[in-house]
């Protein structure tokens, strides 16, 4: 999914099993250090299964990354390649990106980071209340990113979304935060029964 971004906004999107990198963000436009960045909103995706880093951000790029799961990428789950990129997170869910499980790279400090204790420290952008784990897909083989409801994104997001529904067509926000990813679990009602033949 190369994608040229300015002001674009991905909502429940699925970006997956991409040959290169699941989303690339280059301002071309902005020539450096001028004050005017890439203003791309990731909200509510999963980013799963790309053959380079899941989200690439270059160039003066500084998106809003929130409620969203970076997995499973070849390289980097989010690799900063250029001093002016500083990307912000907000209750997103990493899982085994990268050979060495290398979830972001730093390109400030040059530095691998393998946990989100270190992404929740990033001093240029405010990432708050990133988890990681697996998010236990119900079958992610076949693209199918429901999650489990026992899984760690459950209840794991922002506690407000500008966000109707999900990929699926759920409402949003069935619970007291939302899910992280594209999928909303839904508990079925008290007293449902389910009858087998």
């Amino acid at each position: 999914s190369y994608r040229y971004c300015r002001f674009n906004r991905y909502e429940n999107c699925d970006v997956s099993a991409n040959g290169s990198h699941g989303i690339y963000l280059y301002d071309s436009s902005t020539g450096g250090n001028s004050g005017v960045y890439s203003s791309t909103y990731i909200i509510n995706c999963v980013i799963y299964s790309n053959n380079a880093c899941g989200i690439y951000a270059h160039n003066d790029s500084d998106p809003v990354i929130e409620n969203t799961i970076i997995a499973r990428n070849k390289t980097y789950g989010i690799q900063e390649a250029h001093n002016y990129s500083d990307p912000t997170l907000h209750n997103c869910c990493f899982h085994t990106n990268g050979t060495e499980t290398a979830y972001y790279r730093d390109y400030d400090t040059t530095n691998d980071l393998h946990t989100v204790v270190e992404i929740n420290a990033l001093s240029v952008a405010v990432n708050t209340n990133n988890i990681a784990g697996d998010p236990l897909f119900l079958d992610a083989a076949s693209g199918d990113f429901r999650i489990d409801p026992v899984s760690v994104c459950v209840d794991a997001g922002t506690t407000t979304t500008d966000l109707d529904t999900d990929f699926y067509g759920n409402v949003r926000l069935s619970g007291p935060a939302v899910d992280i990813g594209i999928y909303e679990y839904v508990p079925l009602p008290a007293g449902t029964v389910f009858m087998f033949w």
